[in-house]
Parts: structure tokens; C-alpha cells; sequence
């Protein structure tokens, strides 16, 4: 006859090679696909915010010296892919992302926009969908409405006089300096923005200012 001590051993081992085997089948079990919710195309309305095309020259004047700087016009656009924040099995977002950069033709400072649909997934979500586009300038940045004018941290001007032209609707955003900026550091504090004609000006932290110069 067995003894209630082999008994046991070969109870317990059977329980250990049975908790084996399910371990073995859950690291071996294929992962359930992660949901992919499509944000489609920014809309044309959206779009026609950004006033810059691939090629485009825009000049701007140093305000004190009068100085004419060429800036230079690149845009494109891409697929992004994004997963908020949450538990694991969250879904992932395809959107799109809209990008202009202007480079001068003197050594100032480079001016970037950017605009994409991922509003769409914050206001799924039931979160602020107002900040979706922002711009990207000398050491400093700022959000623009491109997309929802509720926003708040923004002055809009009924008109704004620049180099013998009337400029309407036209956005004064401060700018937050980035985290890397050290006292002295020279930033872009001020931009004034126009759906029609994109950078209207730029007041730097030191009083500089630069002007969209027009014929």
C-alpha cells in the first residue's frame, strides 16, 4: 500500500505540471489585435488655414533696420499613429499630421506649423480637442486655433496695420519659451497669425520685431 507521503507527492506534483502547462499556454497564446480607429483625412476647411504652399517665398522685415529676409516654403503631410494613455488593450489612432516649415535665407530663425485630425480622438474620448495645431519658433512655441476658436489663450485683433497693409481677424498668441531656455536666452515671445496669409509678425523676447513685408 502507498503511504499517505507518496500520496501527497504525486498529488502536488500533479498540481505543479498542471499549473505549468496553463502557464505555458498563456505565453504561447496568440495576443488579441489591437483596434485601429481611422481618423480619415483633415477636412478641406481645415486645411485652407494653412495659407503656405511648397515653393512659396515670404519676406519679413526686420523692424529697425528694415532688413528684407527670405523665408522659404516646404510642406508636406504623413500617417501617424498614436495610443493614449490607459489600460493595456487601449485602441490605437491613425491620423494625420499636416507640416510647414519656413527657412530663412539669413541666419535668423527657422518658423513651423503643424496641424493634424487628432482632435477627433480627444473629442472621443470626451477630452479638450482645442489644441491641435501649434506653431514652432525661435526657442519657444504656441498653440493656434487652427481648428476650435473656443479656446482661450489667445487675443484675436478686428485689424492690424503692417508695412502699408491691413491685415483682419488676426490671432496675437503669446508663446511659451521651452524649457531649455536660460536667462539671455533670446526667444520668440509674440506671434500674430492670419488664416489668409499665415505669419503676419514675430516680437522677440529682446524688443526685436520682424514684419510680413509685402509688394
Amino acid at each position: 500500500m502507498k503511504s499517505k507521503k507518496q500520496f501527497f507527492r504525486k498529488t502536488a506534483g500533479t498540481i505543479v505540471l498542471g499549473i505549468m502547462v496553463m502557464l505555458f499556454a498563456a505565453c504561447t497564446k496568440e495576443p488579441s489585435k489591437t483596434e485601429v480607429i481611422r481618423l480619415g483625412d483633415i477636412p478641406e476647411e481645415y486645411l485652407a488655414t494653412l495659407p503656405y504652399q511648397n515653393g512659396d517665398v515670404i519676406k519679413m522685415m526686420h523692424e529697425s533696420n528694415r532688413q528684407i529676409i527670405n523665408y522659404h516654403v516646404s510642406r508636406g503631410h504623413f500617417s501617424s499613429l498614436d495610443e493614449p494613455s490607459g489600460w493595456y488593450g487601449s485602441p490605437v489612432y491613425d491620423y494625420q499630421v499636416y507640416w510647414i516649415t519656413l527657412k530663412p535665407d539669413y541666419p535668423t530663425f527657422e518658423m513651423e506649423l503643424f496641424l493634424s485630425n487628432e482632435y477627433m480622438r480627444y473629442e472621443l474620448e470626451g477630452l479638450d480637442a482645442s489644441k491641435t495645431g501649434y506653431i514652432v519658433l525661435a526657442n519657444s512655441d504656441a498653440n493656434v486655433p487652427f481648428i476650435n476658436t473656443d479656446a482661450t489663450d489667445y487675443v484675436m485683433l478686428d485689424s492690424l496695420e503692417v508695412n502699408g497693409h491691413t491685415y483682419y481677424d488676426v490671432f496675437k498668441l503669446d508663446c511659451d519659451p521651452d524649457y531649455t531656455v536660460t536667462e539671455g536666452t533670446i526667444y520668440a515671445a509674440i506671434c500674430y497669425y492670419n488664416y489668409a496669409k499665415g505669419f503676419v509678425g514675430i516680437e522677440m523676447s529682446n524688443g526685436e520685431k520682424y514684419w510680413l513685408c509685402e509688394e
